[in-house]
């Protein structure tokens, strides 16, 4: 590079000042570097991986999630380096350069330097041939890429250098920088980078190439001594900082500040190195940092003239003027007390010290006003403690991402070997495992966004993660979806099915051609649906595939289900899809949340031709409406009533309500005003005025304004409990009575589903709901022909959300459920029904699978609710126990499935549960005295009903055990229960020695619901003679105030034990194969079983020993061990064992001692 010639006046000004600002400008445009406050490093280099790895080949109609995982690498160096590291710089982009008196690193000869890649390994990019013949004392990287180091050596790959060299990027020696004289006398130990590229050289060297410069010397960008800077110091240079205004500070044996031009700037409070007294102390100032406030930091240590050394820290603000001084030990220290500047102005401070085992080096953090920070780590990060020898740290850098490296004499950290360098986390563990970016973005390959996708179509998938304003793109996964088969695979029955102990259960396996075949279906909800008089079914919804074929959010299928390929959507609707609409002339209205159609925009309303292009009549050029549109209804008139959530059409304001002509223009005269802020669903009753639904239900006039004489829906009601009312879903009988369906939403977070019919003046004439469960969204209704009523709704239960579809007589009776969708743990509704002219109904939503048949969000059935099939012979089966043939028999509970091959396609079923009795129980209790000793028991009891089967109330009792303390006992009514204290009532008896209050349940109650629970029962226990009663040792006390399960408290079926266990003889839980010698049975208890998230076990054994509490699966294989040690003799023990990651299936929960052998049985969902 040819520099500019300056003028001779300016190069003999004496004014240091402008000389700087001068060399500013010129660094800058000469692109040698930028400002002093600009260096710092580029973020963390970090990697990104998408697992699985693939390649996969999924079957038609699944889908994979890939998950995407950016990490820091882990920080391995092998056996590391064999003698000391003195000196540390990282570069941009994320490599280490490492200068020290070393000799090889794990394993590999390199003589003083190296540079590592950001995982540790050896850069073999970085040739440095033969090395240096000395150590490197100073490192520094240069914006630009080149490397200098100072330190005490002669020579660099064979060429002269006098303890001084700059370095090309891969490690050549940089010819540019001229080094043809002999260099510095004596060795460079600290380095400094002004911003125009000229560097400042510290050590104990009294010439440069001959000429005097004692101690610092400042050299141009081509090596040339700089003749300004002559300065003064009394001895050698051990650290360097450059302030922001260019002042240089020199640390030695003394602390000083210098101006630009070298001279000593008396304003700062500059240290000398001793102090005089009975006991004459020298200060070396060994290590320098600026805070980002400009506040200057010293590592130092004072030398007695007895021997010893003692470190400290201090911090010394814009004057020199000392803030703080602290000391890292009270104990005598060997040598440097180096310190490092956090990005958030915290302190770190290396430092060793004399102990009672010898010598331990601490690396300690100080907050940035120098207090010893007491985190969970007690202020010491870590240290590396080695007996009887000098480890000190040498050096340490932090990285961008708060990693801290340390370099030094040391050879382990906190008992691990690391020889003279390790990598730290922020707070001190050493970073041998890869660490997450936790703030980092991700963009997919196919425009997803999120740190996973779930894929269904086949395509090369990879992700760009983004942290620190740096990116990294991953491994490439390539999916292969294979063709779906023709066929589905049905298991009858379908399950789940309640196998009682030693009871056997066939299974039947049958293959058959669906007469829609979907193959793999949707990948994506079915939100609407338009039949056509051909036959053909127009699909709306949020998906991006059909069938393994990418198609967004619109298709057409033939009858058959095939895809219509006349029907060119093209890139499709850019969003959901919410409604469809079919014209008599065949053109299709279509409305969701999008912004454009095969790229022409159309915001959230749109109508095509029957060949699917853009109708160009229906004139849309302005902004259209400004939210989503959920509803349509066409007019005999040909007008269109649109519903939403939106306020404007082409910024017309229009709230949620609009009619356009037929051309898509507003109706000017229809202004409607709805009172609440959405339109859920619409109908268009014969004499044309307009049912509106939302969270409220109204009845419009033709012109907009509201029909006062409709009773319609509220949209709340008031009390106690404020309920809000949504109505989701309308349908007009054949006499134009209005079926709703809805839900409502309670304040205390969940929804009841329900079906109502209301006259023609809007009088609700029947109310239904589907379940007495919490439902999980819309109840969808429709009307067939005849006026009965078909109904979608899915409900909470045991094992999960379960999707139904209902069928009621025109007047509201139940006349039974025609099938369902069960997909556990996930919300799979029914969002859309229509009936053929051949009686036949086709259902979409999210559901995947109908009644044990794989149905990915659309199926057609039979009238019957059967699935529309045609028999498909021929099929070979393999179930999943390795059984083969079209029927097995078990007798383990568990999940079963076969995998049918046809024509050499394979197709596997959904999964039928084989699970204990049902009709399963669970008894919650408090006590509101949990006094020792009380005048009143008071027990607040609540049955859960965690099966899927509905049980009697009156076929229920609960026994709550006490000891009656030989006195007379009453046991007073129940005092309050949200059933009703007059639906109770209360026995009393004994059995093995214990006393018991047995609750029974009025018939009256009727029957109680699955997923339900009897609300709050008190029940209150005292003496007739009103003395107290001694709660300790009685069988179900417990001293919890707040409700929680309690196995010591039973219950009844029909007078059999289903849940808990009785004292005493303690029988076993109904659900639960126990193994254990009789006189020690029922040690191990646990609930729920089944079980989806966690189970609550608790056991107390017969005697003080040592037990171990594990988990096997049903092949005898260690899977967890939960628990372990000694317990005393009846102490409870509990432990709460988490399922939610276990796959479905059997489970063995052993409890094993010296003389106990006991396993439950559980069954995960």
């Amino acid at each position: 590079m040819k520099l500019p010639v300056l003028p001779e006046k300016l190069t003999k000004r004496k004014n240091w000042l402008g000389m700087w600002l001068l060399g500013l400008l010129l660094g800058l445009l000469l692109g040698l570097g930028t400002p002093w406050l600009a260096y710092g490093q580029a973020a963390t280099p970090f990697t990104v991986s998408v697992t699985p790895a693939g390649p996969l080949t999924l079957p038609g109609g699944s889908s994979q999630t890939l998950t995407a995982d950016a990490t820091y690498p882990a920080f391995v160096i092998g056996t590391g380096f064999n003698d000391a590291v003195n000196a540390l710089a990282l570069q941009p982009d994320g490599k280490v350069v490492v200068g020290g008196a070393f000799t090889s690193y794990n394993g590999t000869a390199r003589n003083g330097l190296v540079r590592l890649n950001p995982d540790g390994s050896l850069d073999a990019s970085f040739v440095v041939g033969a090395d240096l013949n000395g150590p490197a004392n100073a490192v520094l990287v240069q914006p630009d890429g080149r490397i200098v180091v100072g330190g005490s050596f002669s020579t660099y790959q064979g060429q002269a250098r006098s303890n001084l060299v700059r370095l090309n990027a891969d490690g050549s020696v940089d010819a540019s920088f001229r080094q043809t004289g002999t260099g510095f006398n004596g060795p460079v130990n600290a380095l400094a980078l002004q911003p125009d590229g000229q560097l400042l050289v510290g050590g104990n060297f009294t010439s440069y190439n001959g000429t005097a410069r004692t101690y610092l010397a400042r050299l141009n960008t081509i090596g040339n001594l700089e003749a300004m800077l002559v300065p003064s110091l009394p001895s050698p240079v051990l650290a360097l900082a450059l302030q922001a205004d260019g002042k240089i500070l020199a640390g030695g044996n003394y602390l000083v500040r210098l101006n630009y031009n070298g001279s000593l700037d008396t304003s700062y409070a500059n240290k000398s190195g001793s102090s005089g007294g009975i006991h004459p102390v020298s200060y070396y100032y060994t290590s320098l940092a600026l805070q980002p406030d400009g506040k200057l930091v010293v590592g130092a240590y004072a030398a007695y003239l007895i021997g010893a050394h003692v470190g400290f820290v201090q911090r010394l603000d814009l004057a020199g003027n000392v803030e703080f001084n602290y000391s890292p030990s009270n104990n005598p220290q060997t040598g440097n007390t180096v310190v490092a500047v956090e990005r958030d102005g915290r302190i770190l401070v290396g430092a060793s010290s004399f102990s009672s085992t010898g010598m331990v080096t601490y690396l300690r953090r100080l907050t940035a006003a120098g207090a010893l920070e007491e985190e969970a780590l007690g202020g010491t990060l870590g240290g590396s403690s080695v007996v009887g020898d000098l480890a000190p740290i040498n050096a340490i850098v932090v990285q961008p991402n708060g990693q801290i490296i340390i370099g030094g004499a040391f050879t382990n950290y906190n008992g691990t070997t690391v020889n003279h360098l390790a990598r730290l986390t922020l707070y001190g563990p050493l970073n041998t495992t890869p660490t997450p970016v936790g703030n980092a973005s991700y963009v997919w390959s196919n425009g997803a966004t999120g740190p996973s996708i779930s894929v269904a179509l086949s395509g090369t998938y990879s992700v760009t993660a983004t942290a620190n304003g740096q990116s990294a793109t991953s491994n490439a996964v390539v999916v292969t979806v294979a063709p779906a088969a023709p066929f589905v695979v049905q298991v009858t029955p379908a399950g789940p099915l309640s196998l009682p102990a030693g009871f056997s259960q066939t299974l039947t396996a049958s293959v058959a051609y669906p007469t829609l075949n979907t193959g793999g279906g949707f990948d994506g909800p079915v939100n609407a649906l338009a039949l056509q008089p051909d036959g053909k079914i127009v699909v709306g919804g949020a998906f991006s595939a059909y069938n393994g074929v990418a198609h967004n959010n619109l298709v057409r299928l033939n009858p058959d289900g095939s895809f219509d390929a006349s029907f060119a959507v093209g890139a499709g609707p850019n969003g959901p899809v919410n409604a469809v609409l079919l014209q008599p002339d065949g053109r299709i209205v279509v409305g969701g949340s999008f912004s454009t159609y095969k790229g022409l925009a159309r915001s959230n309303l749109m109508r095509l031709d029957p060949d699917g292009s853009v109708d160009a009549s229906f004139r849309q050029s302005g902004t259209g409406f400004d939210d989503a549109v959920k509803a349509l209804a066409l007019q005999p008139d040909g007008q269109l009533i649109v519903g939403g959530n939106f306020t404007s059409y082409n910024g017309t304001p229009r709230t949620y309500l609009a009619r356009l002509n037929t051309i898509g223009n507003l109706e000017a005269t229809f202004v409607p005003s709805i009172a609440y802020p959405l339109v859920a669903a619409l109908a268009l009753q014969a004499d044309g005025k307009i049912l509106v639904a939302g969270p409220g239900l109204v009845r419009l006039n033709y012109n907009g304004s509201l029909d006062t004489g409709y009773a319609g829906l509220p949209s709340t009601s008031g009390g106690i409990h404020p309920i809000g009312y949504y109505y989701t879903s309308l349908a007009l009988q054949p006499d134009g009575k209005l079926v709703v369906g809805g839900y409502a939403a309670y304040l205390i977070g969940f929804r009841a589903g329900f079906v109502q019919r209301l006259d023609l003046a809007g009088n609700v004439e029947f109310n239904y709901s589907p379940s007495n469960n919490t439902q999980t969204g819309n109840t969808t209704v429709a009307v067939q022909p005849d006026g009965r009523i078909l109904v979608g709704s899915s409900s909470f239960l045991g094992a999960g959300v379960v999707t139904y579809l209902y069928r009621l007589t025109p007047a509201g009776s139940l006349e039974g459920a025609l099938g369902g969708s069960s997909i556990t743990g996930d919300l799979a509704p029914i969002n859309v029904i229509v009936v053929q002219p051949n009686g036949q109904i086709i259902i979409g939503g999210a559901f995947t699978n109908y009644n044990g048949v794989r149905q990915n969000r659309l199926a057609r059935l039979n009238a019957d609710g059967s699935l529309s099939t045609t028999p498909a012979p021929g099929a070979s089966y393999v179930w999943s126990t390795g059984a083969t043939g079209p029927s097995i028999t078990v007798t383990e509970w568990g999940y079963y499935s076969v995998t049918a091959t046809l024509n050499g396609q394979s197709v596997t079923s959904s999964q039928v549960l084989i699970r204990p009795p049902v009709n399963s129980l669970t008894v919650f209790a408090a006590n509101e005295d949990l006094a020792p000793s009380t005048s009143a028991i008071q027990v607040q009891l609540q049955v859960r009903n965690e099966g899927t089967t509905a049980i009697d109330y009156k076929d229920l009792t609960v026994r709550y055990w006490f000891t009656a303390d030989g006195a007379p006992a009453q046991v007073l009514p129940v005092a309050y229960a949200k059933l009703g204290a007059s639906n109770f009532t209360v026995q009393t008896g004994q059995q093995n020695g214990q006393s018991y209050a047995e609750l029974h349940f009025a018939a009256r109650l009727g029957t109680f619901a699955p997923a339900g629970n009897t609300g709050e029962i008190q029940l209150r226990i005292h003496r007739a003679d009103g003395s107290n009663l001694t709660q300790t040792n009685d069988y179900s006390f417990r001293p919890l105030a707040t409700l929680a399960e309690q196995p010591h408290i039973t219950a009844y079926l029909a007078g059999k034990l289903v849940y808990g266990t009785e004292p005493a003889a303690q029988a076993a839980l109904a659900t639960q194969a126990v193994e254990a010698p009789a006189a020690l049975a029922n040690l191990l208890e646990g609930s729920p079983n089944p079980c989806t998230d966690h189970v609550q076990l608790r056991f107390a054994l017969a005697q003080t020993e040592a037990y171990t509490l594990a988990v096997y699966d049903m092949q005898g294989r260690l899977v967890e061990k939960l628990a372990g040690g000694t317990s005393s003799a009846g102490q409870p023990q509990q432990v709460q064992w988490q399922v939610n990651t276990y796959a479905a299936g059997l489970y063995l929960v052993r409890l094993h001692t010296p003389t106990v052998k006991q396993q439950l049985k559980f069954v995960k969902q």
